[in-house]
């Protein structure tokens, strides 16, 4: 009966799962980021046309020069913010990018020793064929010759001739003519 198999590097494998794991945790948290950002930035320039809009719409109405240079300097302030926006926003594509790095090295390193645990296994099973299949052919030529004794047959046997269980194994014995 063959040993189960055991792949000797299973730790190893184990920890680059989990350090799979974490760089996917990692890239989720930049991509959230990043997207957060993106969302951040699209409000502020939704609300900058709202309130050059509202100016139009002041001057249109003949309104106090008061309210729109207080519109003009918050719509300096968004403007403002929309550029600190884009820099923050090339910063998280950078950190992004960088993680998906990460991650698709640690998903090369967890790959790599999954295909060699599964050369590995392989080898076993088939390692444990043979072996399974010589304990079967020696079980053969055990019966083959008890039955042979049984029946007598052995008696006749010439001087000089081979060993009993190449004798009556013939052909079938791998190695032997």
């Amino acid at each position: 009966m063959a040993r189960r198999f055991r792949f000797s590097l299973a730790t190893l494998l184990r920890l680059r799962e989990r350090a799979e794991g974490d760089r996917k945790r990692g890239y989720a948290a930049a991509v959230q980021a990043s997207q957060a950002e993106r969302e951040r930035r699209e409000r502020l320039v939704a609300e900058r046309l709202e309130m050059q809009e509202e100016v139009v719409r002041l001057y249109a109405g003949k309104r106090p020069f008061a309210l729109v240079v207080g519109l003009y300097r918050e719509i300096s302030w968004i403007s403002g913010e929309v550029l600190r926006s884009g820099a923050i926003q090339s910063q998280l594509d950078q950190a992004v990018e960088e993680a998906r790095r990460r991650l698709a090295e640690a998903q090369k390193d967890r790959k790599a020793l999954e295909i060699l645990r599964d050369r590995r296994k392989e080898a076993h099973d088939r390692g444990a064929a043979r072996q399974e299949q010589a304990e079967l052919d020696e079980l053969s030529l055990q019966t083959r010759a008890r039955r042979l004794a049984e029946e007598g047959t052995l008696a006749a046997a010439p001087p000089g001739a081979p060993p009993l269980d190449l004798a009556l194994a013939g052909p079938e014995v791998p190695g032997h003519a």
